[in-house]
C-alpha cells in the first residue's frame, strides 16, 4: 500500500533582502497526488543544486502555473506513475494555453514547460516510477520557443552625456535640499513641547518621532501645515488641499528634506554604472563594509549574480573627504552617497549594510526599504531628465554604452573588457564568463546525455558463460537470462544472438506484444543480454550486418544498423584474440546459421 504525504514542502527564500514563501501545499490542489510528487522534486532541487533563490521562486510560478491549470476532470487520484495519457493531455495543453496567455515575445510560454520537464526528468533519474507516457513528455521539445527580444543597444553619445548630467543636477538638488534639512533640523525643537507650528519643529518631529508610530504626528503636520508661511509651503510642496491622502505628500516632502528619495539614489546608481561599467545589480549590492580606503581611491566588490563571481574594482577619487563629494569620478560619488545617507543610516540604524536604503513612511512608521535598480525604476529617473532618451529604459544599456566609448577611446575590444566577466576565447576575441560557461556546460552535457543515450541503447554483456553466472551473484534477470541460455537447445540457438530479459516489452514494438524484431534490432536494445556463450553466434551475426552494409546506401544503413554495429563491435572487442580464433574455427567447421525472418531479410538472404 501506497502512503500518501500531502503535508506542505516547506521552502524559506530570500531574494534581495525580502524574505518570500516558497512553499508547495499539495493538499491545495485538486490532484493532491500529482502536485506531491512534482513538489518533492522541487523542493529536492532547492536542498541539493544550491540554485539561486530567485531562480527557485521562479520554478514554483512554473508549478503553480500548472498545477492551476490543470482540468477539474482530470482524475483526483492522477500520478505521474500511473499510465494514463490524460495527465500527459493535459500538460499539453497546458503549453498550448500558456501560447494564448502571454505576448509573442514573452519567454515564459518556453521557460514554465521547460521547468516541469526538468522536474520530471530529476524523477527519472533518481529512479522513481514513472509511465512512459510522462517519460516521453518529458524527454520531449516544448511546444514554445523562447519570445523574440528586441536585443539591447548602447545609449548614443548624446543620449549618455544627456543622462550623466541629468544625474548629476538631480544630485546637486538633492545636495542643497538635503543641507536645507539640516539646518532646519539643528534649529527645530520637540513639538510635542513647542507645538508643530514651525517648519523645523516639523522636520524635528519627522526625523526624531516618526520611528516610534505615534498616529498623532500624521494628525499634528496636517492640521499645522496651513499655519506655515508661504514660502515654508513652498518648501514642502505648495498648498495641499484637505482631504485624503494629505499627511501622506506633506511627510513625504518632509523626509526630503532629510533623506534621498529612491530617484535621488538611482542617479547615483546611474553615474557609478557610467563611471565603472558595471552591470546594475553589481553596484546595487555594493556593501559599505566591503569598501577598502585608499589615498586617492576606493575599492570595492562587485558581486556577479549569473556568474557567481566577486570581483574588485578601484573608485578614484578627487580628495579624501568621507562625507563630502569633491568630484564626479566613482570615489567621489561614493563618499557623495555616504555623507548624503547620514541621517537615514542614524534614522534606520548602524546595522543597515547597504549604499541605498530608503527610508518610506508605513502607516505611521518610517522603515527602511532597499531599492533595486530594476528597469522600473529607471524608467521613473529618465522620465524626469530633460534630455530626450530612446528606449526601452533599461539599465542594462547603461553598461553596454560604457563598454562601447571604452572601445572606441582606446581603439581595442580587449583593453575595453578590462577586468570585467571576460574570456579570452580567441586571440583579441573576448566573451561573457557567464556565455562561455553555459556554452562549455551545454558541450558537456551533450556529449555525457550521448554516451549515456548509447550505453541504454545497447545490450548488457556479461564476460563469462552462461553456467558461471548462474552461481556469480548477479541480479534475478540476469540469472533467469542465463538459466535460458545454459539449457537452451540447438534449435533454439539459431533463433537468437542474445537473450532478451523481457520480450514482452520491447522498446520497438507495442506494450504487452511480443517483439516482432528479433533479432534483427536485439544489438540496439536495452532488454539484450550477452553472455560468452553467445561469441559464435555474435560473429556470424556481425558477417549479416556486413552483407547489409555492402547492400545498402550509407545513410540508410547507418539510421538502421548504425548503432547495432558499434555495440556489437564494442562487445566483440571485449573477448581476447583466442576466443575469437575459436570462434571462427568453429564457425568454419559446423556454421552454425542465425535464423532472420523473411521481413527482415536483404536480398543476400
Amino acid at each position: 500500500m501506497k502512503i500518501l504525504d500531502l503535508t506542505p514542502r516547506t521552502v524559506h527564500l530570500n531574494f534581495r533582502g525580502t524574505s518570500l514563501d516558497g512553499s508547495i501545499r499539495p493538499a491545495d490542489f485538486p490532484q493532491p497526488l500529482l502536485a506531491a510528487e512534482l513538489a518533492d522534486e522541487y523542493l529536492g532541487m532547492f536542498l541539493t543544486l544550491g540554485l539561486a533563490h530567485g531562480t527557485i521562486y521562479n520554478h514554483r510560478k512554473a508549478l503553480l502555473s500548472l498545477l492551476n491549470a490543470l482540468p477539474v476532470s482530470l482524475k483526483k487520484s492522477s500520478s505521474l506513475e500511473t499510465n494514463d495519457a490524460a495527465v500527459v493531455d493535459a500538460f499539453y495543453q497546458w503549453e498550448v494555453e500558456l501560447g494564448e496567455k502571454y505576448r509573442p515575445t514573452s519567454h515564459l510560454p518556453a521557460e514554465f514547460p521547460t521547468v516541469i520537464r526538468r522536474l520530471v526528468r530529476r524523477r527519472l533519474d533518481t529512479g522513481k516510477p514513472t509511465s512512459a507516457h510522462a517519460q516521453r513528455w518529458a524527454l520531449g521539445s516544448n511546444l514554445h520557443q523562447g519570445g523574440v527580444d528586441r536585443p539591447l543597444d548602447e545609449f548614443s553619445n548624446a543620449e549618455r552625456l544627456g543622462i550623466r548630467d541629468g544625474c548629476r543636477l538631480r544630485i546637486r538638488t538633492m545636495e542643497q535640499r538635503l543641507e536645507r534639512g539640516r539646518s532646519l533640523l539643528e534649529a527645530g525643537r520637540d513639538p510635542r513641547v513647542h507645538g508643530w507650528s514651525s517648519l523645523s519643529n516639523m522636520v524635528w518631529g519627522t526625523h526624531h518621532l516618526a520611528t516610534e508610530g505615534i498616529p498623532s504626528i500624521l494628525n499634528d503636520i496636517s492640521q499645522s501645515f496651513d499655519a506655515l508661511s508661504e514660502s515654508e509651503q513652498g518648501e514642502l510642496g505648495g498648498p495641499h488641499p484637505h482631504g485624503k491622502g494629505r499627511s501622506f505628500h506633506i511627510v513625504r516632502n518632509l523626509m526630503s528634506l532629510l533623506y534621498p528619495t529612491a530617484l535621488d539614489l538611482n542617479a547615483y546608481r546611474a553615474l557609478l554604472q557610467l563611471e565603472t561599467g558595471a552591470a546594475p545589480e553589481e553596484i546595487t549590492d555594493i556593501k559599505p563594509s566591503e569598501l577598502q580606503w585608499h589615498d586617492g581611491s576606493i575599492h570595492a566588490a562587485l558581486h556577479k549574480n549569473r556568474a557567481h563571481r566577486t570581483r574588485r574594482t578601484k573608485l578614484k577619487t578627487s580628495g579624501n573627504n568621507a562625507q563630502v563629494r569633491e568630484g564626479w569620478r566613482g570615489g567621489d560619488l561614493v563618499h557623495g552617497l555616504l555623507g548624503a545617507m547620514r541621517l537615514t543610516q542614524e534614522l534606520l540604524g548602524k546595522d543597515i549594510d547597504s549604499l541605498f536604503p530608503v527610508a518610506r513612511r508605513t502607516g505611521s512608521v518610517i522603515t527602511k526599504h532597499q531599492e533595486h535598480f530594476q528597469s522600473v525604476n529607471f524608467s521613473s529617473l529618465v522620465n524626469t531628465l530633460p534630455t530626450s532618451i530612446s528606449r526601452p529604459y533599461d539599465p542594462r544599456r547603461l553598461r553596454k554604452t560604457v563598454k562601447t566609448a571604452r572601445a572606441a577611446v582606446l581603439q581595442s575590444a580587449a583593453a575595453a573588457a578590462g577586468d570585467d566577466h571576460t574570456i579570452a576565447v580567441f586571440q583579441r576575441h573576448y566573451a561573457q564568463s557567464t556565455t562561455v560557461h553555459i556554452l562549455a556546460a551545454n558541450a558537456v552535457t551533450t556529449a555525457q546525455q550521448q554516451v549515456f543515450e548509447r550505453a541504454t541503447r545497447g545490450p548488457t554483456f556479461i564476460p563469462l558463460p552462461a553456467k558461471e553466472a548462474l552461481a556469480g551473484g548477479f541480479p534475478t534477470d540476469i540469472q533467469a537470462a542465463a538459466s535460458k541460455v545454459a539449457t537452451e537447445a540447438e534449435a533454439d540457438a539459431g533463433m537468437t544472438v542474445a537473450q532478451c530479459s523481457d520480450p514482452y516489452s520491447s522498446p520497438y514494438g507495442n506494450e504487452n506484444q511480443l517483439c516482432q524484431v528479433r533479432p534483427t534490432m536485439c544489438f540496439a536494445c536495452p532488454n539484450a543480454i550477452v553472455f560468452s556463450d553467445h561469441l559464435p553466434r555474435l560473429i556470424a551475426y556481425r558477417g549479416i550486418l556486413e552483407t547489409h552494409q555492402r547492400e545498402m546506401p550509407p545513410t540508410v544503413f547507418a539510421a538502421g544498423h548504425g548503432q547495432q554495429l558499434r555495440n556489437l563491435d564494442r562487445i566483440l572487442g571485449e573477448f581476447p584474440a583466442e576466443e575469437i580464433a575459436q570462434a571462427n574455427t568453429i564457425l568454419e567447421s559446423s556454421l552454425p546459421k542465425i535464423h532472420i525472418p523473411l521481413s527482415q531479410r536483404g536480398t543476400h538472404l
